[in-house]
């Protein structure tokens, strides 16, 4: 569109932040009665700041932020001490068990993630007990992580618990999750810290209820995502409705309390749990939630409002294995190309304009509970507006119109193209790796997308056998495809095109972290704050508008939000100056106020928020400019302070009949 086009001769606007300069002093000793080894030891309650649950997108940076190199965010009475564990916790969504059985029915919900705890050296008033304050987060989807929060923000006795395992909280996993040379060596947790994480549940001052959500997509998008899963599957609307859920009509969710009646059977409110087909996978659950009014389970009214924080901006990268044969070579794809594969409609020869002999490969899905999954959808596959010329849905085919879901997992379910469900970005990721062992498939090259990190795409990056790809030629990462080729440099990309980049493709940073985005990208030059030119490094292509998948990530929490905000401001310091994995949304500052960063200069226009797509107490739709409100995944691209809503990437919504899915 012209307006795309000419985007960037626009003034962009800079909304700037005041960020607090984190402390520089040497980091405290520990306080003798927090210290286990003194005699003095005196342990008292710990208490949580915040309890997250969401996106693996935000997982590394929150962490590393969290803990600070041993400071802590401005929250924190340093020192700070961390803990991670690749022994799944368990995240327990009591609510169906408001239809009886107790806390612990059989119709409990389940979930399970990966999960860092960081805790800090606060005492008493009196200074005689050790009250540490603690941040943790459990890596799921973001629609999971955006349930267990507003399943929790009613109160009651029922909610969103994060447990350690069965057996116990594990001993920490050596750095297996966030590496030792960013954050040190962890710790296993002390006992009161331990505590928190116990099973609490019916208790309605229990302090491991989930407090925030993480999310790659706006609280309005997790609510529509979940419309469509825990509902009859329909080719009506780009495949309105998903099948998860017989009992729900196409699209709707089920009935709402009135009052403090019930209205909705436990069948309406609880789906089908959406399965994987990786070794191992796990199954999330699909459950009904709301944003406002009341929670659909319990009845118990929801806050008034709620805050959503920016944190900062990530692109969706596509991914293929290219040792199998049948996607080697394979370096630019078109959005229709993308939506005739992920769709099931082809993985034949001729499929990709650009790769006449790949074929007979295998597509990797997320699952529609993922924000990875929805921002894709709406971006490249389903498109949320009507205007859209193509409509191609990932789920296309696996359903019966006005039934169930046909293949869950999704095992090559419908069309002709071979499709496959990944759950979580790590399955999704591993599955590429592994997609040419008979362990995985059929021992033929795969392909599939995830939100791109240092972390998420290390076990595939600095190899010949895997690669990624420009969409309609622009490039997710780096300025450019081949660094061989005339035009900006960045120092950090590796010398083979295509090839995933690795920390050890970094000279400037001797091929180690922490490393500064600036030893990774060349600069550009047009990025204000303040009314000032000033440089930005990190995603040229996001952070300029032409590259079309990627999000802001948010935190979402309710009433006093501090604890959160003071969390991404510690995080977007890391994320520029020691594993840059996103562009940060705000401007960022250093310690003695320096610019680090000017923050994303653009935003996606908010729209399609009525009752039957958002839920009960729908606000009208807003951008950044003030209090955010609506959907914005497919949303067209602004730059940063432009009100305009009901815009889409397929056309304007202003002084035009469009129809929004």
């Amino acid at each position: 569109m012209s307006r795309m086009k000419s985007i960037f001769a626009v003034q962009l606007l800079a909304a700037i932040v005041a960020v607090a300069p984190l402390a520089i002093a040497q980091v405290p000793t520990i306080p003798d009665v927090c210290n286990p080894s003194k005699s003095a030891y005196n342990p008292g309650p710990a208490i949580p700041m915040t309890m997250i649950a969401g996106s693996s997108a935000l997982w590394q940076s929150m962490a590393l932020g969290a803990y600070n190199s041993g400071y802590g965010d401005s929250d924190a009475t340093a020192p700070t001490f961390h803990y991670s564990s690749n022994s799944k916790f368990n995240l327990i969504d009591t609510r169906p068990c408001v239809f009886g059985g107790g806390n612990s029915c059989a119709a409990l919900a389940t979930d399970t993630g990966n999960t860092w705890v960081v805790w800090d050296s606060t005492l008493s008033p009196d200074g005689t007990q050790c009250t540490p304050q603690v941040w943790a987060f459990v890596s799921v989807d973001s629609v999971v992580g955006n349930r267990a929060f507003f399943g929790s923000a009613g109160g009651g006795a029922y909610g969103a618990y994060l447990e350690c395992p069965a057996a116990g909280c594990p001993v920490d996993d050596n750095g297996a999750n966030i590496s030792k040379t960013l954050w040190g060596q962890g710790q296993s947790m002390p006992a009161n810290v331990a505590a928190l994480f116990a099973n609490q549940r019916g208790n309605s001052a229990a302090n491991n209820l989930i407090t925030v959500a993480a999310t790659d997509i706006r609280p309005e998008d997790a609510y529509f995502a979940t419309l469509r899963t825990n509902s009859t599957f329909s080719t009506a609307n780009a495949l309105i409705g998903l099948g998860y859920n017989v009992n729900n009509a196409a699209g709707t969710a089920p009935p709402n309390c009135v009052g403090s009646t019930r209205k909705a059977t436990l069948a309406q409110l609880k789906g089908t749990g959406i399965a994987g087909n990786y070794p191992g996978d796990s199954t999330f659950n699909v459950l009904a939630f709301n944003l406002l009014g009341s929670d659909p389970f319990t009845c118990q009214l929801l806050p008034g409002s709620f805050t959503t924080i920016p944190v900062g901006a990530t692109p969706v990268v596509v991914i293929h294995s290219n040792n199998g044969g049948q996607l080697n070579g394979l370096s630019n794809v078109s959005e229709f190309e993308l939506e005739q594969v992920f769709s099931g409609a082809s993985n034949a020869a001729g499929v990709f304009s650009g790769c006449s002999g790949c074929a007979n490969f295998v597509a990797f899905l997320r699952e529609p509970l993922s924000g990875t999954y929805n921002t894709f959808e709406e971006t490249i596959m389903r498109h949320p507006s009507s205007l859209a010329v193509y409509r191609f849905p990932q789920e296309t085919g696996n359903g019966v119109q006005g039934g169930a879901v046909i293949n869950n997992p999704l095992s090559g379910g419908g069309g002709l193209g071979y499709r496959w469900r990944a759950i979580g970005t790590g399955d999704e990721v591993k599955s590429v790796l592994n997609s040419t062992t008979s362990a995985v498939h059929a021992d033929v090259d795969g392909i599939g997308y995830a939100f791109f990190s240092y972390g998420n795409v290390s076990s595939i990056g600095d190899s010949a056998n895997y690669s990624y790809v420009t969409i309609d030629d622009i490039d997710p990462i780096f300025h450019q495809y081949d660094n061989n080729l005339p035009g900006k440099k960045d120092p950090g990309q590796p010398a083979t095109a295509g090839m995933l980049p690795k920390v050890n493709d970094i000279a400037g940073c001797s091929g180690a972290w922490p490393c500064n985005e600036n030893q990774i990208w060349a600069a550009d030059n047009y990025s204000l704050v303040g009314g000032v030119e000033v440089p930005s490094y990190s995603f040229p292509n996001l952070r300029n508008g032409s590259y079309p998948t990627w999000s802001v990530l948010r935190l979402a929490a309710a009433g006093a939000a501090e604890p959160a905000q003071n969390l991404v401001t510690a995080s977007n310091q890391y994320v520029v100056t020691t594993t840059p994995d996103y562009v940060p949304f705000y401007p960022v500052y250093d310690n003695n106020g320096n610019l680090l960063d000017p923050g994303l200069q653009i935003e996606r226009s908010h729209f399609g928020c009525t009752t039957a797509t958002c839920g009960q107490g729908t606000l009208p739709n807003q951008a950044a400019c003030g209090i955010e409100a609506g959907r914005d995944a497919g949303g067209f691209v602004l730059p940063l302070g432009d009100c305009e809503t009901g815009e889409t990437q397929d056309g304007p919504g202003q002084g035009a009949v469009v129809t929004f899915e």
